[in-house]
């Protein structure tokens, strides 16, 4: 995760936590725990894998184990149900 999408959004979460009045000494506590959960929900490693309890960054982690070699993801494509690994492609080329 770029270091100033993170930023930004820990920007975003504290005149967020300030907006609505939080005490001064609880904004950090508040933001770390909405950056934590921000982050499970946009970061392949903290996404769960399938429909396991497992996080892909478990699964990678106990394949290396298994395997003794280091693995790293170099690409992936998130899609939704209904798209095509084509259709994307086929519009820039057009």
């Amino acid at each position: 995760m770029p270091a100033e999408a993170v930023a930004e959004q820990r920007r975003i979460f504290t005149e967020d936590a300030e907006r609505d009045g939080r005490p001064a000494d609880r904004v950090p506590e508040i933001v770390e725990g909405k950056l934590n959960k921000w982050l499970e929900s946009v970061c392949l490693l903290e996404l769960p894998f399938r429909d396991t309890d497992k996080k892909v960054g478990d699964l990678i982690t106990e394949k290396i184990a298994l395997f003794g070699e280091n693995i790293r993801v170099a690409r992936f494509v998130r899609m939704a149900v209904g798209e095509t690994a084509t259709s994307d492609v086929d519009e820039e080329a057009a």
